[in-house]
């Protein structure tokens, strides 16, 4: 009898729970989000893994790979490679064709339409003999169009929701109504989502447990007010250790970013509350990101950590959303530091219909503070780039053309969703701005390439591991993507095997 009423208490509980593939098919309206999310990534396997590149953009490629020691804008700009546009500016036009088996990249003419799956992206310069902040300078533009399939806004901000519903403190307590006796010593929150995923998507958990930390992460439920919600503290740590066993080169790669860079950014609300927090740091934490949640919404939070029940957010059904974000950023190049504090930027999210934008404006950056000498091994590069004494005035000229582009419209980015037709996603994303050719052009150039270049083997390991990610999200979005969930998949998704 005990057993009989354990069973029908089971069931029942299993009816209730929201877990991971559930809101992995819920991102459509259908209810078919797995086999989507399979489409898609099937075709950025495609371009990752057997991307076939015209040779005039093979050369263009080389052309800046050997000239970004020394790179200036206005040689690129008088360069061969750069075609005069319909609007008078020079610049290409790539073409992306998704093909049965292999990705093409080819160049075009302005205002070609993508194929399914493909994209359109043009770049253009257009040079301007003086400007304020001394000159030449040119203004840039990109527009960028892909046919998405069924990827949209709409899409991405159900799949959040439906995340956000699976930690939501309800379903937190069905999740613990469903653990086994075996499970009964994990006691946190956390410990008990991640095994969620880990059972639901088998084949990228066997990589998240191969190479990061994510056990140091924090998923709490706590009472405000009489009311429940979720805290969510993710930290991802990467296994250098591990990474070397299986991608020696890679591993390498990685260590020399060790303290290059640090970065934190806070969402806001109109009203000062905080939305979210996250941080890039490639000295400890990867990355971090802080947020409050229930029933799958985003509750903002105040200066205390409290959340602010009354301003929380849903994403479906948002029809418009103002936020700030306010990013510090720490660079150190060797020995030589820069700090910027504040880069701030007005974001707008807004839907109608079928249509749905996110618009963005730099609004502010702080003067960037330089300190520090190149120390060390000092590659030659450093040293040929003497830094003048009056470096900091040019890097606020750089910044503030920026800030105020093209006579004071500023820097701007406009991404647009058109799903008017559900199975082939109309993208449109485009951007302006104004950039000073000055030394912190060349010395940002030549240290992006000495910092992010790669030999072949480092590539080799990159390929390889890039590969293995995308396969073991597709095996994992294949278990979903079915008339209701493949039993054969089930049978062996509740285990992790490491596959080293």
């Amino acid at each position: 009898m005990k057993a009989w009423i354990f069973a029908v208490l089971l069931a029942a509980a299993s009816v209730s729970v929201y877990s991971y593939p559930d809101a992995l098919n819920d991102m459509t309206p259908d209810g078919r989000g797995a086999q989507a999310a399979e489409e898609i990534l099937e075709v950025v396997q495609r371009a990752a893994t057997s991307m076939e590149m015209a040779p005039n953009i093979q050369e263009f490629n080389a052309f800046v790979y050997e000239k970004a020691s020394r790179f200036s804008i206005e040689e690129l700009y008088e360069s061969g490679f750069l075609e005069t546009l319909p609007d008078g500016s020079k610049g290409l036009v790539f073409i992306g064709n998704n093909q049965p088996g292999s990705y093409a990249l080819t160049t075009g003419q302005s205002g070609a339409k993508p194929c399914p799956g493909g994209f359109t992206a043009e770049f253009g310069l257009k040079r301007h003999e003086t400007c304020e902040y001394g000159g030449p300078s040119f203004s840039a533009h990109m527009d960028i169009r892909a046919n998405t399939l069924r990827m949209s806004d709409q899409t991405g901000l159900a799949l959040h929701e439906g995340f956000l519903k699976v930690i939501d403190p309800k379903n937190f307590h069905e999740l613990q109504a469903l653990r086994t006796r075996k499970d009964r010593h994990i006691k946190m929150e956390a410990l008990m989502v991640l095994k969620e995923f880990y059972t639901k998507f088998p084949h990228g958990a066997r990589l998240i447990q191969l190479y990061t930390y994510p056990l140091h992460s924090e998923i709490v439920t706590r009472e405000f007010e009489g009311q429940e919600y979720t805290v969510q503290n993710f930290r991802v740590f990467l296994k250098l250790d591990a990474i070397k066993k299986d991608y020696p080169f890679l591993s390498g790669y990685l260590e020399d970013f060790r303290d290059l860079f640090r970065s934190e950014v806070i969402v806001s609300n109109k009203q000062g509350a905080t939305i979210l927090k996250m941080a890039f740091d490639s000295q400890k934490d990867i990355f971090s990101l802080s947020m409050l949640s229930r029933q799958g919404k985003v509750i903002p939070f105040d200066a205390k950590g409290n959340p602010l029940f009354d301003q929380e957010v849903r994403g479906v059904g948002l029809e418009d959303l103002e936020f700030d974000v306010d990013m510090t950023l720490f660079v150190n190049v060797f020995g030589i530091k820069f700090t910027t504090e504040n880069i701030d930027s007005a974001w707008r999210y807004h839907r109608e219909g079928s249509k749905g934008a996110l618009e963005v404006k730099l609004t502010n950056i702080d003067r960037t503070s330089l300190f520090g000498k190149a120390e060390g091994k000092v590659p030659d590069w450093v040293r040929d780039l003497a830094i003048p004494q009056k470096v900091d005035n040019m890097l606020f000229g750089f910044t503030r053309l920026l800030v105020n582009a093209n006579n004071g419209e500023g820097s701007r980015m406009v991404m647009e969703w058109d799903d008017s037709d559900p199975e082939n996603v109309a993208f449109h994303m485009r951007g302006t701005t104004e950039l000073l050719d000055n030394y912190y052009v060349r010395f940002a150039a030549a240290a992006i390439k000495y910092c992010f270049q790669t030999d072949g083997n480092t590539q080799y390991d990159m390929q390889r591991l890039l590969t293995r990610t995308l396969n073991a999200i597709i095996l994992d979005m294949r278990m979903y993507s079915g008339d209701g969930v493949r039993q054969e998949a089930l049978s062996n998704a509740g285990s992790v095997h490491n596959d080293g």
